[in-house]
């Protein structure tokens, strides 16, 4: 069976791509915002207290994924992302507000009894704040699955579109912060979540097909490969059982496996990267958000090659190539000092990586999982990447009040890439992961 796209209308693939050009990019433009702002309140003395409240925004979705993405498969993809795009802009712009509310002001860190206090209210914000960004991507990612058959193509070509809005949100995010602080900034995000909010309302209510998941892959011998895990589908019923059920097949236990993997190195990412270029190298928020918009140009140069690479590769072991990319990418930045050439260098190699591995992702769980099902999946797999996003700061900032940041760097860059190879073994010996595709 070809691996050529069934066309779909732009009037569906448009605003889908829109949507993503702002949401996308959203949990790297906020985190960047949330971890320039605690880094201006609290002592880079603290890791550990640093990394728990950039972490906390992570602890509704890990826990509440799979209800989320069941609501999503009731009320709709294009209804959760205008729901939670708005809950996101409220609480973008609550984050200015907070040292105020105590008396203090922002550039002077914290000590004493207020310091917890701030931390408490913070975290509160980071949580809700965390919740409804994240279900927004995960409407997103239902949408392609729904909308547009799942296919690697176009998962590239969203995941492309997410790139670019990567590539502008931080150029634009990071001088409105050198310039007006934390009301610059976190302005610019309020506007950008009001950017992808708006164009979902051009999603259409119904798409125009019920589109089935991609085609199952062809076996060696050219026959068409039994769909043994559509037999496993629960069909019926949001309860988390069901979802469970969902990791009896290999392709989607795999996944999600691979996506905790992947936290090895964006987990870091999420955390300690910011707070180490803005305290340890001291860089402005001008070249971080340059930073971040180059990681994005790699990615979206990935992305949309994803299609033709997905003819060519295993989605298998194109997954796990591009996962050892993005820890590798993220492990070696303590090695390169304040060299801005070789920065540039090691974030391009996670992009790559980040640029592969969601569209197959995204793919492969469209084809083995029910249309049905897809906001449920997406949630879950969600909840394994937040999981991780969360588990892997912590433990960081706790190596970190030991060996330093820059230590903990390499500490988990090498677990992560450990792990990553012997998952390599399971698969090689696996039944499940053939030569097919």
């Amino acid at each position: 069976m070809s691996d050529r796209p069934e066309q779909v209308s732009w009037h569906v693939q448009g605003p889908i791509y829109a949507s993503s050009f702002f949401l996308g990019p959203l949990q790297t433009m906020a985190t960047m915002c949330a971890a320039l702002f605690v880094g201006g309140l609290i002592s880079v003395e603290l890791p550990f207290l640093i990394a728990f409240i950039l972490s906390s925004r992570q602890i509704l979705t890990v826990f509440l994924s799979v209800y989320s993405g069941s609501l999503i498969d009731r009320i709709g993809s294009r209804t959760a992302i205008i729901l939670f795009g708005c809950c996101a802009m409220v609480t973008a712009m609550i984050y200015p507000f907070l040292p105020g509310i105590l008396g203090l002001q922002w550039g002077t860190v914290v000590s004493g009894a207020p310091i917890w206090m701030l931390a408490s209210m913070i975290i509160a914000v980071q949580i809700a704040a965390g919740y409804a960004e994240g279900n927004t991507w995960v409407g997103i990612q239902a949408m392609v699955s729904q909308g547009l058959k799942g296919h690697p193509a176009y998962a590239g070509r969203m995941v492309f579109s997410a790139r670019l809005g990567g590539i502008v949100g931080p150029l634009l995010m990071g001088p409105a912060w050198d310039v007006w602080g934390p009301f610059g900034g976190f302005t610019v995000l309020m506007l950008w979540i009001g950017g992808g909010t708006g164009a979902t309302l051009f999603v259409p209510r119904r798409f125009e097909t019920d589109p089935e998941p991609y085609p199952a892959p062809a076996q060696a011998d050219g026959g068409e490969a039994e769909e043994k895990p559509a037999k496993r589908r629960p069909d019926r019923g949001p309860g988390f059982t069901d979802t469970l059920k969902l990791l009896l097949i290999p392709a989607v236990a795999l996944v999600m496996m691979l996506t905790v993997l992947r936290q090895a190195g964006s987990g870091i990412h999420a955390s300690f990267y910011v707070v180490w270029l803005d305290k340890e190298i001291g860089l402005s928020g001008s070249l971080i958000g340059g930073l971040m918009s180059t990681a994005n140009v790699a990615s979206a140069i990935a992305a949309i090659s994803t299609g033709a690479a997905a003819r060519y590769f295993p989605h298998h072991w194109l997954l796990i190539v591009t996962i050892g990319m993005v820890i590798l990418g993220t492990a070696i930045v303590p090695l390169l000092g304040d060299v801005y050439v070789l920065l540039m260098l090691a974030i391009s190699i996670r992009g790559v990586g980040q640029g592969f591995n969601l569209p197959m992702m995204i793919s492969m769980l469209a084809r083995h999982v029910s249309v049905s099902l897809q906001g449920r999946v997406t949630a879950f797999r969600v909840a394994f990447n937040r999981g991780g996003q969360a588990l892997v700061p912590l433990a960081a900032g706790a190596m970190a009040e030991v060996v330093g940041i820059a230590g903990s760097f390499y500490i988990v860059g090498a677990v992560g890439g450990i792990l990553l190879v012997m998952l390599s073994v399971w698969v090689v010996r696996s039944d499940h992961f053939g030569p097919g595709r």
